[in-house]
């Protein structure tokens, strides 16, 4: 890590609260000439796996991947601020933006989660995978703890989110050139969570198995789907190998909510045994632009499956003759009419053409 020297942007760094601590590494809110940003901060020793990370998003440039600032070196010895944090000799930077939260922390502060919302939440994560795999790049740690999002909620109208800016993070894991179907005789990859991994990659540790990285993130982002939809952990208190290959080999798989036949097939054809036949992030991206439209085309707002911690009785409410049906007619066209302005803010805000108005 001899290039990456002592930047002078370090001592711009002011780190403020610790937002997230994982094994590798631990993440604070901060500030970087001014400007809120997130720093992971992880031990020099993780060299190969923080010049993987680095290089990724160095290279990546996607609205639904989370943004690179810079990454740096330095002796905690001889920084004051950054020597509060770890006793170690020295560590690494890699300074990101900032996001509100993340998927995970919304489904256990149990918000609701409209159908509108989940689906483009959804879709904005594909849209990531199908960039990442188009770069050769597979992602290999996909779950809701490394999704955050930027979130627009309906305000004093209640706590139901409306819309969602989201991003892909966490690429220590990742694999760069992954050649498309490339198999390859024996598991040279980092995986993430054990339970989110496929039955190819978990029998890869344990014998000799082809397999291919591409097909095991789609796998990894139908458990991850699972559990938005159901709000349970994929095979939760399975904590080794071989009690989770016993359990897949025999066909169990997550519950999924009778509400939502479309979604169900999908995630019923990420997860199967045969990775082959597993849907790409680009058909996947196509048929939920079906679903989108099929919902803007004709919606019965009553018969709308909504996830997370939506109540039957939020509906009932609608219903109570406490509320007019001018009323609700009205609500109803004001949120088709959000709805479609806050796609209007999404693509002003993805777009970054010279020509086109900006954001401030």
């Amino acid at each position: 890590m001899d290039f990456l020297e002592v930047s002078s942007n370090i001592k711009s760094l002011e780190l403020g609260r610790n937002i997230n601590k994982g094994l590798f590494g631990e993440v604070y809110e901060s500030k970087s000439f001014g400007l809120a940003t997130a720093t992971k901060i992880m031990d020099a020793s993780l060299n190969n796996m923080f010049m993987k990370e680095m290089s990724i998003l160095a290279i990546t440039s996607h609205p639904n991947l989370i943004k690179y600032y810079y990454a740096a070196k330095s002796d905690t010895n001889e920084n004051e601020e950054t020597s509060k944090i770890n006793n170690s000799r020295e560590n690494v930077y890699l300074v990101m933006e900032l996001m509100q939260t993340s998927l995970s922390n919304i489904l256990e502060a149990k918000r609701a989660m409209p159908y509108y919302f989940h689906i483009d939440v959804i879709y904005q994560i594909v849209s990531g995978m199908c960039y990442l795999h188009d770069m050769q790049i597979t992602h290999q740690d996909l779950k809701l703890e490394n999704v955050l999002l930027n979130v627009i909620d309906g305000g004093k109208s209640g706590n139901g989110l409306h819309y969602a800016i989201v991003k892909l993070i966490d690429f220590g894991c990742s694999k760069i050139n992954v050649g498309r179907n490339q198999k390859v005789k024996e598991n040279k990859y980092i995986y993430g969570t054990l339970r989110y991994t496929a039955l190819e990659i978990l029998k890869s540790t344990m014998e000799s198995t082809k397999m291919c990285a591409f097909e095991a993130d789609v796998y990894s982002f139908a458990m991850t789907y699972s559990k938005i939809l159901s709000g349970e952990d994929p095979f939760d208190g399975i904590n080794t190998i071989k009690e989770l290959l016993k359990k897949i080999e025999k066909g169990e798989r997550p519950k999924l909510p009778s509400n939502c036949d479309d979604l169900s097939k999908l995630i019923e054809e990420c997860w199967t045994l045969n990775p082959s036949r597993r849907p790409s992030f680009g058909d996947i991206c196509k048929r939920l632009t079906t679903l989108k439209k099929k919902y803007l085309v004709g919606i019965d707002v009553a018969k709308t499956p909504h996830f997370g911690a939506f109540k039957k009785e939020d509906h009932e409410r609608s219903k109570s003759k406490d509320v007019h049906i001018g009323d609700t007619l009205i609500s109803f066209i004001f949120e088709i009419w959000c709805d479609m302005n806050l796609a209007l803010v999404c693509l002003i805000s993805r777009s970054t053409h010279s020509n086109m108005c900006k954001l401030i």
